[in-house]
């Protein structure tokens, strides 16, 4: 057994409340998490009282959250799916999504903050319904989210696995934005609609991208890493490529 009693960070929870989330900051001081009331942030060493997030407590169903790299904002999804932000050091949250149809999802998997902590990138079928695409959005400002890749038609969707360049100027990503038949490797600036790149060579017939698990950027931002059968259709191999393609 330890021979250090943990540090319970909050007071009880009453069933059926429960903590449902917790995220740690870089620098190991704060704790934020979250129970089906409210979104909280703790001193991770314990001795003072865990504080609201969000003073009105009017977002009390959370479905995903993300800490910024900087941890002093917290990206979440309320009961609707819609995409807010709020200050670690407690506030007001802030409506970062658009809004899209009836039914219309942010993918709590797609959540993602530019090195910078500036941008948060996500997925969503926040303008045709049932089609996921890559939206940027300010990390700490309403009304900013923008695609940075054209709009898809219902044959064309963005997987929910989001790497970001250290310098937060660019995106890379897996779908099949520029060839309905093919998910592909692509990458487009994180805060601009531009041209969207592909980083992978073409494939053979049926050949593809492993899976959007597969892809690595590297360190430095410039060189992208993806498993693909893109030679021989069944045989997965390694290859490197620029991330302008």
């Amino acid at each position: 057994t330890g021979g250090v009693a943990p540090t319970k960070l909050h007071a009880n929870v009453a069933a059926p409340d429960r903590v449902l989330n917790v995220h740690v900051t870089a620098d190991g001081d704060t704790v934020v998490f979250n129970t089906t009331a409210n979104l909280f942030g703790a001193p991770a060493a314990g001795g003072a009282a865990a504080w609201p997030l969000d003073a009105a407590a009017a977002h009390p169903l959370v479905y995903g959250m993300k800490l910024s790299p900087d941890g002093k904002t917290l990206a979440f999804l309320d009961g609707t799916y819609d995409l807010y932000s709020v200050p670690v050091a407690g506030g007001s949250p802030v409506k970062l999504s658009s809004t899209g149809p009836v039914g219309s999802k942010v993918d709590a998997n797609s959540l993602t903050f530019t090195p910078d902590s500036s941008r948060v990138l996500y997925v969503a079928d926040h303008a045709t319904l049932g089609v996921q695409e890559l939206y940027s959005a300010p990390a700490k400002t309403a009304g900013g989210a923008m695609r940075p890749q054209p709009a898809l038609d219902g044959n064309r969707d963005v997987k929910p696995v989001l790497l970001v360049t250290k310098d937060s100027s660019r995106v890379v990503y897996m779908g099949n934005v520029l060839d309905a038949a093919d998910f592909e490797v692509l990458s487009s600036p994180v805060a601009t609609a531009s041209t969207v790149t592909r980083v992978n060579n073409g494939f053979v017939p049926n050949g593809d991208i492993a899976s959007e698990y597969s892809v690595r950027l590297a360190a430095d931002g410039t060189m992208v890493v993806y498993l693909a059968d893109a030679e021989l259709d069944g045989q997965i191999e390694a290859y490197a490529a620029p991330i302008t393609g």
